[in-house]
């Protein structure tokens, strides 16, 4: 089953609003509060099968690539690398896609690649699980020009994690 993810964007409320009117394959539907059932003594079977996750695929050279991150880990120590591959173009539509493996989830911020006070570089963030597949049919559009920068930030169990911002 396939989890929908709560993208978000966080700068001025004029950004926020371009980027959800721009969202060319639907409308994410709003986050609702849930509760966990009461721990039962014995297991219950689950009603419906659980589809497996999907294969970890890290891509080679991405057609239209903007910006990209990558995670692992390398005799022992965490390794972070970040990189920009061309310009977003205000208007232009594109995706991010990613994934993560060995844990739950991974969040990604996407931001300008500006000397500026952090809430003025921040243009989204969001949450990928681990799992699932890279490409999570949502396509966004901002009214920003420049060099941007992807960061992902694994949960402590992710041993390898990937993420892509491409045009499309």
């Amino acid at each position: 089953m396939r989890t929908l993810r709560a993208l978000r964007a966080l700068a001025a409320p004029a950004l926020a609003m371009a980027a959800l009117a721009a969202c060319s394959s639907g409308t994410a539907p709003e986050p609702t509060a849930s509760t966990a059932p009461a721990p039962s003594a014995s297991p219950s079977p689950s009603s419906e099968p659980s589809e497996p996750p999907a294969a970890y695929e890290p891509p080679g050279e991405v057609a239209g690539g903007i910006a990209r991150a990558d995670f692992s880990i390398v005799d022992g120590v965490p390794t972070n690398a970040s990189t920009a591959l061309g310009p977003l173009v205000a208007g232009q539509t594109f995706v991010v896609e990613g994934q993560c493996v060995g844990g739950e989830r991974m969040d990604f911020l996407l931001e300008r690649a500006i000397d500026a006070e952090p809430d003025a570089r921040t243009l989204m963030e969001g949450t990928f699980e681990c799992g699932d597949d890279p490409d999570q049919g949502f396509s966004y559009s901002l009214p920003y020009d420049g060099v941007v920068q992807l960061t992902i930030a694994p949960d402590a169990d992710v041993t390898e994690a990937w993420a892509v911002v491409r045009s499309i």
